[in-house]
């Protein structure tokens, strides 16, 4: 368990984790995009939600005592004001996954996850200069601005 440790402290761990997510990502968004000529889009938010949820179950039950013990302390620290964080935030991204799934269905992939990198990378900067209160210079806001109009070209 140090090793995993070890290995998760390591910045690669990072770029190796999110290189396999986004390429995962569009292998999901892909698959996603046929299931919806199939099916609509609540169906298939209905379908990945419980997929997730029973994996996510699998776990726990499979999980050992001591972390079962850890998670059942873990929920009794959060106070019900957080619970209702919580509970706005699933509401929030719950409607977000429909619409997004309405999204693709009626655009094609390649223009949804070009817009997401570019709005991504809009916002992650916005969000990196208020939160870490660098100074906004000229050279950042040239950076941001090459990114977002290299995403946007990738559209044409």
């Amino acid at each position: 368990m140090k090793e995993l440790g070890n290995i998760l402290k390591n910045n690669n761990t990072i770029i190796v984790y999110y290189l396999l997510l986004s390429s995962l990502s569009w292998l999901a968004i892909c698959n996603a995009k046929y299931m919806l000529s199939k099916i609509n889009p609540l169906t298939l938010v209905f379908i990945t939600s419980i997929l997730n949820f029973s994996f996510l179950l699998f776990i726990i039950i499979y999980s050992s005592s001591n972390s079962k013990k850890n998670i059942l302390g873990d929920l009794k620290k959060i106070t019900s004001k957080e619970y209702l964080i919580f509970i706005g935030f699933a509401i929030i991204f719950s409607c977000s996954k429909i619409f997004s799934s309405n999204l693709l269905k009626l655009h094609d992939v390649q223009t949804v996850k070009i817009y997401s990198f570019i709005i991504t990378v809009l916002v992650s900067g916005l969000a990196l200069y208020i939160l870490e209160k660098k100074e906004l210079n000229i050279n950042r806001i040239i950076g941001f601005i090459i990114m977002a109009i290299g995403g946007y070209m990738f559209t044409f």
